[in-house]
């Protein structure tokens, strides 16, 4: 600890936010390579029926969007593997048990649903233009692919980067309470606009507290999954939308998400969530 103290202010940072450095610069070279490959393809015979088609502009982007993070995330795998096994000599405490992942899936719901239907309910999304136009793209898609790349591609590259990594390191220099904040504003300011940047940041101080309640990375991978597959799901679907945004519904989700919390906090939920530490 106090060998951490006499780490200069530059060091720190950069250790904390390497790994997102790393991950955007191997992304955006991907991206376009991957797009000139494109541009190629389009040029063909082929390439001109694939633009033909409805929702194709929103499809390649989504798909090179896609597959540029997958390629982002693999300098990062030693990375993670590393901090992952130090974790496990660091991180004392109680084995989580299986309910900590039921209960995990009721929060990542009831938090991502009744936030989001409290941003729609204000106006606030709808003021976003700049929220508007990625929408538009996530939106343009087959929902099956949407469902795949939001529900599994997006949450695993993510977490990587902001829980697995930029939280784990921030944790070494700062207080729990600071790790937990200031990375999930990082994880807010990473999308770029105003809309999922309040959205993120609350999901990101989630994400940081059950990843350090139970002690597994793959708690924050399926808390993610889980609150992107049911916000996709409703909003992809305008007759479920339609029945689904109402504030009561939003008081009443998020009322479930706090007082789960508080029943984690005072311990009241120890028996069922972690195994003893005598056995």
């Amino acid at each position: 600890m106090n060998a951490n103290k006499d780490i200069s202010a530059f060091k720190k940072t950069w250790d904390i936010l390497s790994p997102a450095v790393y991950y955007y610069a191997v992304y955006n070279i991907v991206f376009i390579l991957l797009a000139f490959l494109m541009s190629l393809i389009l040029d063909t015979s082929v390439g001109a029926k694939l633009q033909s088609r409805n929702g194709y502009e929103a499809m390649m982007n989504v798909l090179l969007n896609s597959f540029a993070m997958l390629f982002g995330i693999l300098p990062l795998i030693p990375l993670l593997k590393g901090q992952l096994y130090r974790n496990k000599y660091l991180d004392a405490g109680p084995k989580a048990k299986p309910a900590a992942y039921l209960i995990t899936t009721v929060i990542a719901f009831a938090s991502s649903v009744g936030l989001n239907i409290l941003l729609i309910l204000t106006g606030f999304v709808g003021k976003s233009e700049s929220y508007k136009q990625v929408a538009e793209k996530q939106y343009g898609v087959a929902f099956g692919v949407g469902f795949f790349i939001y529900g599994v591609v997006s949450p695993i590259v993510e977490e990587i980067v902001f829980r697995g990594l930029i939280f784990n390191k921030m944790k070494k220099y700062y207080p729990m309470s600071i790790s937990v904040v200031v990375s999930a504003l990082l994880f807010g300011a990473w999308h770029g606009n105003l809309v999922q940047a309040l959205y993120g940041t609350c999901m990101g101080i989630l994400l940081a507290y059950t990843y350090e309640k139970f002690k597994d990375f793959k708690i924050p991978c399926m808390f993610h999954a889980v609150a992107n597959i049911s916000v996709y799901t409703i909003t992809y679907n305008q007759g479920l939308y339609n029945a689904v945004v109402r504030s009561y519904i939003a008081v009443g989700l998020i009322a479930v998400s706090i007082v789960i919390i508080v029943l984690i906090e005072k311990k009241l939920l120890d028996a069922v969530l972690y195994e003893s530490e005598d056995v």
